[in-house]
């Protein structure tokens, strides 16, 4: 289709429109690079999933569909044995979240013959994962003591040596050969500030 047809059609308006009505910004992506499809069968069939997609929104209302992050790049980071951070852990938990919550919206309403089984039998869920993330991760900027028993350890540790050097820092402190210095220390910064 030439870009004349376009216009005339004002195809990038009606693109501009429908990414305002999505979620998520690999989505608005997709849309940008949209162009109208020539194969009648491919139109077809398309057709038919719409329609049919239509039918379901009409009989159940909308899909329980939150942000979707775009989380290729930390999938590639993982299997090659990278580290990802509790951000990325997130991002993935909510997408995770949010497959499942779409294949339970799904699941009774869609015939085995239509158009949509096909795709929400591409949704894969995995529960066992979701659990380990939320269980160890807290937000964006805290891991749980309880990720590993190593972290808790090493947690444990830290802790315990910040109260023995307080606790060295206080004998220090309070010990009467220490005063007397403190004391003129103190005295002679107050001297030198005013």
């Amino acid at each position: 289709m030439n870009g004349k047809t376009l216009r005339v059609l004002e195809y990038h308006k009606i693109k501009d429109k429908l990414i305002l009505e999505t979620v998520s910004e690999m989505a608005k992506e997709h849309i940008k690079d949209l162009m109208p499809l020539s194969d009648l069968q491919e139109i077809k069939s398309l057709l038919a999933e719409t329609s049919e997609a239509v039918s379901l929104l009409i009989k159940k209302g909308n899909i329980p569909l939150n942000q979707i992050y775009n989380t290729k790049n930390a999938i590639i980071m993982s299997e090659k044995g990278g580290t990802l951070t509790p951000t990325q852990l997130l991002e993935i938990l909510y997408n995770m979240k949010t497959t499942k919550n779409v294949k339970n919206f799904f699941k009774d309403d869609i015939t085995s013959e239509g158009v949509l089984a096909s795709l929400t039998s591409s949704l894969i869920t995995h529960r066992n994962i979701e659990d380990e993330i939320d269980r160890c991760i807290l937000s964006e900027s805290e891991i749980s003591d309880n990720a590993s028993v190593e972290l808790k350890n090493i947690r444990r540790n830290i802790v315990k040596q910040n109260e023995a050097l307080r606790s060295k820092l206080n004998s220090i402190i309070s010990s009467s050969s220490n005063k007397a210095m403190l004391q003129d220390a103190i005295i002679t910064l107050r001297q030198g500030r005013y």
